[in-house]
């Protein structure tokens, strides 16, 4: 797990596959702005989640690190 900055995360994965990680970050996100409105009484938190896949999605931790961004940025642009 890696903090891209403000709420962005990039998570990499071994071994695992989209369909199984979807529905977590899901989860994730969803826990955050919960948390957020429990403490502060309105939506005030949130997370954007970026994932990448070794090896599919890179070799080395900049390969991987620069997938994961991107597909934050596709995710975050099919939520507006």
């Amino acid at each position: 797990v890696a903090r891209m900055g403000g709420d962005e995360f990039a998570l990499v994965f071994y071994g695992m596959t989209k369909a199984n990680v979807q529905g977590r970050l899901e989860q994730l996100r969803d826990m955050v702005i919960t948390i957020g409105q429990g403490i502060c009484h309105q939506a005030v938190l949130d997370a954007s989640f970026g994932v990448a896949f070794f090896p599919s999605d890179g070799q080395n931790a900049e390969e991987l690190l620069a997938a994961a961004d991107r597909n934050m940025y596709q995710v975050k642009d099919g939520q507006r």
